[in-house]
């Protein structure tokens, strides 16, 4: 009887939808060269697990760790402006330059 080993890992959605539309190439390559399969929820579907199977448990922690790998490569940042509780809200026409005639 075949065991069949899994994991689960979960990486952010952008992350996944960045590596399925800019590095399948380089997934083919770790699925074949460890053989095993890797699961990815569909593109833009804004989930964030990831589903790793193989033959081997060694062969599974190695494409874990090179997906883990291959995912830092891809970050994302946010800005927010934050207001001070005491400060009243900026409005449009505040925020124009001195030099502006409108």
């Amino acid at each position: 009887m075949t065991r069949l080993f899994m994991k689960d890992a979960h990486v952010s959605a952008a992350k996944i939808d960045s590596i399925l539309l800019t590095r399948t190439d380089k997934v083919r390559k770790i699925m074949e060269t460890n053989g095993t399969f890797i699961q990815f929820p569909a593109l833009a579907s804004q989930r964030s697990m990831i589903r790793i199977q193989g033959l081997e448990g060694l062969h599974v922690e190695r494409t874990c760790r090179e997906l883990m790998l291959m995912s830092v490569q891809f970050y994302s940042a946010s800005w927010w402006i934050q207001q001070p509780p005491n400060q009243a809200p900026l409005q449009p026409s505040s925020t124009r330059n001195k030099g502006d005639a409108g």
